[in-house]
């Protein structure tokens, strides 16, 4: 726990907290992420096989983090950001093959957010939802 705590001094890993109130941020644990993709693989590659889908998240929680108030759904099915910025909530779901707005949906509706987006694998605009492909999103940043 100590190393995960310098970690997290050091800007190596940043911590997510989770939405909702003071006693839910107390009882769950926060969500950590490395702060650069090339961070993961660098420390991890020599302990098991680094998957895309960890990078990808990592490389989203960098970009966002400077861009609002940063946290996340927990539970089963819950969003994997939630970004909070002037005024408006966007919910976030991050993942090399996503396709569909199913789960951005339905953390929308509970967490009474404005906005979805979808970093996945294609490009699609639907009245307050947004879907784009990964790679593109990757190029933007």
């Amino acid at each position: 726990m100590e190393l995960v705590r310098a970690f997290i001094a050091s800007g190596l890993l940043i911590e997510i907290s989770p939405i909702g109130s003071l006693s839910k941020k107390i009882r769950r644990s926060p969500k950590l992420k490395f702060s650069a993709p090339s961070m993961r693989v660098a420390l991890l590659s020599k302990f098991e096989v680094v998957e895309p889908a960890p990078l990808l998240e990592d490389a989203v929680t960098f970009y966002l983090l400077g861009e609002g108030i940063l946290e996340y759904e927990p539970g089963k099915g819950g969003a994997d950001f939630v970004l909070t910025r002037k005024g408006k909530r966007y919910v976030v779901e991050v993942g090399i093959e996503k396709a569909g707005y199913a789960q951005v949906r339905r953390s929308m509706e509970r967490m009474g957010a404005d906005f979805g987006i979808v970093i996945g694998r294609e490009f699609d605009v639907k009245e307050n939802l947004l879907m784009i492909p990964w790679w593109v999103f990757l190029g933007l940043v």
